[in-house]
């Protein structure tokens, strides 16, 4: 094969672009084993698909020896080393972000690039449209590391609900659940599976709709039905099923509650009917397990299908540093590596507000680890300011005074309020710490 493609090149020079791809795909393929091939061959085309298959399925050791042999060949090919990715290049850590919601939709939107940059908005969904471009475009380091920094980024996704706001709307919607549960008794499947549009909003459950037990915080996370629509927790939400009419044949999680009412269903069609309404059942089939294969999350290269695979993907363990820097090690370029970290730190520190889905001393040793692992990465001084910040913060929580964390980014402002709270409080060790470490006069403390 490798001697086709070669000969292919030298041949047909306007297709040189697609036929590098095969080349690099030839390269991956040479480092898997028999066994490991068999879920790419349909990617031969998309070498980096395979790249993130790799990815999604944190298949790191493979990845190891995947990267380090495409990128020494991309050194060995001088056009794709020098070549320049339109779609790739310069898209920094704080341009994208898991977390953008569009006008009009309540939901997150996965994987958005593009910020008001400029006075332009761009809302090309980059990381959904790798199979278009991938077509008329050879893989170079820029797409590779852009890769990772979408899914390091990924590795870190939460999210709280904003208490403030929607208080009043979480109470009049557990009222009303409570209500029709009381009437309808047990759960009614819908006849017809929402649209995203129709979810139940994260912000309006505080609690698992399916065993009102769990509690949603930042590690607690929240996931939607995607039979019923309702905001579930991941314990009740550990099955997959296919819903054709909205999904094609990729599956999908649905909770507890609309596995097992559509298992049930289809066993009593299945007793009802013959052989053959049996297998058609089976192929067009609602409910299906998590299956064997070694890779849970399986790109195809089609648009749509791999379009849909990224939308339903998440990482379980999410948020997780230890993930994040995982993926991180991989990439080449270090400064755009720093600027994603430095980015995620001051994201993390807005999350100092009052609110009771979030442990702030997680947070804090977020951005310890992450300032850390910028440090190392070569980053500016301001990283141990970041670091002097959340030790900080973990020493207050430590000693039970979160509530006297004043709201909003942390600066010189804000953490002399805290020491001022400290010393009326009284806890005058914390307050001289703290004032120690911010390096603001301690008379006041001694005083006191």
């Amino acid at each position: 094969m490798r001697y086709t493609v070669a000969y292919l090149m030298r041949h047909n020079p306007t297709e040189c672009q697609s036929y590098r791809n095969y080349k690099i795909s030839l390269v991956i393929f040479e480092q898997l084993t028999t066994g490991e091939l068999a879920p790419f061959w349909k990617l031969f085309k998309h070498p980096l698909l395979i790249i993130e298959q790799l990815i999604m399925n944190t298949k790191f050791e493979t990845l190891t020896k995947v990267l380090a042999a495409v990128r020494a060949a991309l050194a060995q090919t001088d056009t794709s080393a020098t070549q320049v990715c339109s779609f790739c290049f310069d898209k920094r850590g704080h341009i994208y972000d898991i977390h953008t919601r569009s006008s009009g939709t309540p939901h997150k939107v996965k994987f958005q690039l593009g910020a008001d940059i400029g006075g332009t908005t761009n809302s090309a969904f980059i990381l959904l449209n790798f199979n278009l471009y991938q077509k008329n475009h050879a893989i170079t380091n820029e797409c590779i590391d852009l890769l990772l920094r979408i899914y390091g980024t990924k590795a870190l996704d939460y999210h709280v609900s904003d208490i403030a706001s929607s208080s009043e709307r979480v109470s009049q919607t557990t009222d009303m659940q409570q209500s029709l549960d009381s009437l309808c008794g047990a759960f009614q499947i819908p006849t017809i599976a929402p649209t995203r549009e129709d979810w139940v909003r994260d912000d309006d459950a505080t609690h698992c709709m399916c065993c009102h037990r769990a509690a949603f915080t930042m590690l607690m996370r929240r996931h939607h039905c995607r039979r019923c629509g309702r905001v579930v927790c991941f314990a009740c939400s550990a099955h997959r099923m296919r819903i054709p009419d909205l999904y094609e044949d990729v599956e999908v999680r649905v909770c507890n509650d609309c596995f097992s009412k559509t298992e049930e269903a289809q066993r009593k069609r299945a007793q009802n009917a013959d052989a053959q309404t049996r297998e058609t059942n089976a192929n067009s089939g609602d409910v299906s397990g998590r299956g064997s294969d070694t890779y849970k999350w399986q790109l195809c290269g089609n648009i749509t299908h791999d379009k849909l695979l990224r939308e339903e993907f998440c990482y379980e363990h999410a948020p997780s540093v230890a993930l994040c820097l995982s993926i991180l090690a991989f990439h080449q370029g270090q400064q755009k590596c720093v600027d994603l970290l430095l980015y995620h730190c001051h994201k993390l520190e807005k999350l100092f507000v009052p609110n009771p889905e979030v442990d702030y001393e997680l947070v804090a040793k977020m951005m310890n680890c992450l300032a850390l692992a910028a440090k190392v990465r070569g980053g500016p001084p301001e990283i141990e300011t970041i670091r002097e910040h959340s030790m900080i913060i973990m020493s207050v929580v430590q000693n039970g005074c979160e509530s006297l964390i004043p709201p909003g980014p942390l600066n010189n402002h804000s953490l002399r309020k805290l020491g001022d709270s400290l010393v009326q409080a009284e806890k005058w060790d914390l307050a001289f710490e703290v004032h120690l470490k911010c390096g603001f006069p301690t008379v006041g403390v001694m005083a006191a």
